[in-house]
């Protein structure tokens, strides 16, 4: 049976970067209670958060007295990652349902504004500051849930301490060189389904001056726990153990293939004879993105070239994955 956890990584540590370089930084993480788990991402320059997102995803009815109206599930949730979860619900992003997720909030947890409002609140606190000092906040306001200024989240430390996390627990991506403190960062994020229909992924951007600054792309798929197919060393996301696990099919559970990187490779190398690793192509794809506007990164790229231009990227889907993080970089504000 796959273990639950988030920090084993192929990307490199940022810990030797120089100060003034831009890297991004990712870990799954579980913010508020045991029913969904969230992905905290982080642009960081030295020891100081420069731009920040996070999301959260939950498994809920789609009917019934407990559907959630009008819910949208991730990408690929009407193929076959949607069999992943059990029958009558579906899986999905608090980012991209807010309206949503925030009625249900209204009503069954007396919430007085959006979650949306209040998670953006947290995103401009953490933003510009130092790992030390969030640490500190958390310790003065243990008894003070709401000490963020424009957040009503009765677990505001707890999204807090989610990005004290991503910022020295998570994988890494580096951006670009030279990063001035005066430069504005602006975030982008989109999901998408960039490789088949068994997967959705994210792609988390920092634009600065209208380029992409950083950016950290995973994708998220079911695999089964035992058995012939199962992926040997598996570490499922966080709270696959607990409320959030009880949705998912029989014998299934729910990884990040960059925190899988080893043993989903390893599989890939097997079943689609592969000859590098995930996560390398992936660098690749990433790095060839950064320092460019999104008209810069698709110009002359097609489906066909993708994998020629990009050197580095062995991946058929690889104009997808550029695409996904395109489609982040324009949301970005």
């Amino acid at each position: 049976m796959a273990a639950c956890g988030s920090n084993s990584s192929s990307k490199k540590d940022s810990s030797s970067k120089p100060a003034n370089d831009l890297v991004m930084k990712q870990a799954e993480v579980s913010p508020h209670g045991d029913m969904g788990f969230g992905v905290a991402t982080v642009a960081m320059s030295g020891d100081k958060i420069v731009g920040a997102h996070l999301d959260e995803f939950q498994i809920v009815a789609t009917s019934g007295k407990e559907a959630m109206k009008d819910a949208k599930g991730v990408p690929n949730s009407n193929s076959d990652f949607g069999k992943g979860v059990k029958a009558g619900s579906v899986l999905i992003s608090k980012d991209e349902n807010d309206a949503a997720y925030s009625a249900v909030m209204k009503v069954a947890g007396k919430a007085t504004q959006s979650h949306g409002k209040s998670l953006d609140a947290i995103q401009s606190y953490v933003t510009g500051k130092t790992v030390a000092q969030l640490k500190k906040a958390i310790q003065d306001n243990k008894s003070n849930k709401t000490f963020v200024s424009g957040a009503t989240l009765t677990d505001t430390a707890g999204y807090v301490q989610a990005f004290i996390d991503a910022a020295t627990k998570g994988k890494t991506e580096a951006g670009i060189k030279n990063f001035k403190s005066t430069d504005k960062v602006k975030m982008g994020y989109a999901l998408s389904a960039p490789h088949g229909t068994q997967s959705f992924g994210i792609s988390t951007v920092a634009m600065v001056n209208g380029k992409v600054g950083a950016v950290y792309s995973d994708e998220f798929q079911f695999v089964a726990k035992s058995g012939k197919e199962a992926l040997k060393g598996a570490i499922s996301v966080p709270n696959s153990d607990k409320t959030f696990g009880k949705g998912f099919a029989d014998g299934q559970t729910l990884i990040s293939k960059e925190t899988n990187d080893k043993a989903y490779s390893g599989l890939m190398k097997t079943i689609a004879k592969s000859t590098k690793d995930r996560a390398k192509s992936m660098n690749a794809i990433e790095a060839y993105t950064v320092g460019k506007s999104t008209d810069q990164i698709l110009n002359g790229l097609t489906k066909d070239n993708a994998t020629k231009t990009i050197s580095g990227s062995t991946l058929a889907d690889t104009f997808g994955y550029v695409n996904g993080i395109v489609d982040a970089a324009k949301a970005a504000k």
